[in-house]
């Protein structure tokens, strides 16, 4: 059995989601390029799974701002 998971290791894992780009690409359609598409939804459920448990926002999926990383 696994131990449970320390806060900061789900802060550091919900800083990897917000730092991987594909994160931030437009939603992709399924019936153009389904690998991506399924890809972000598991990325965006596992981010606001995780930001909930912590109480904290979830990081924004879509285009990055300028000089925002």
């Amino acid at each position: 059995m696994s131990a449970r998971p320390t806060d900061e290791q789900i802060r550091e894992r919900l800083r990897e989601i917000d730092a991987d780009e594909r994160y931030h690409y437009e939603p992709a359609a399924y019936q153009i390029n389904g690998p991506l598409a399924l890809v972000q939804v598991c990325m965006k459920a596992e981010a606001r799974a995780l930001a909930w448990v912590l109480g904290v926002p979830m990081p924004t999926p879509g285009p990055r701002r300028k000089g925002k990383r």
